[in-house]
């Protein structure tokens, strides 16, 4: 199920697994509610889509996916540091 999931990931030229998704947003510390919210999605149901393969984002949506997510860690390594 991984590979087919992968596989739909690369059709569409998309560079991360459902899995990865989820793991970015972990690290982040964000929910999926959160992220959506910062996504300007309409709900935390797409994210969970994404997230288990049901959907493949857009390559503007893993754009902006993945600054928000590294905006997130900067900043809470900055919070850390203090």
């Amino acid at each position: 199920l991984e590979n087919r999931r992968l596989l739909l990931c690369k059709k569409q030229e998309n560079i991360m697994t459902p899995k990865q998704l989820k793991e970015i947003r972990l690290k982040a510390g964000l929910t999926q509610a959160q992220l959506a919210v910062l996504l300007s999605l309409s709900s935390q149901t797409r994210i969970a889509e994404y997230e288990n393969g049901h959907r493949n984002p857009s390559k503007q949506t893993l754009m902006l996916y993945d600054l928000v997510a590294k905006r997130k860690l900067k900043h809470h390594s900055r919070q850390k540091a203090k």
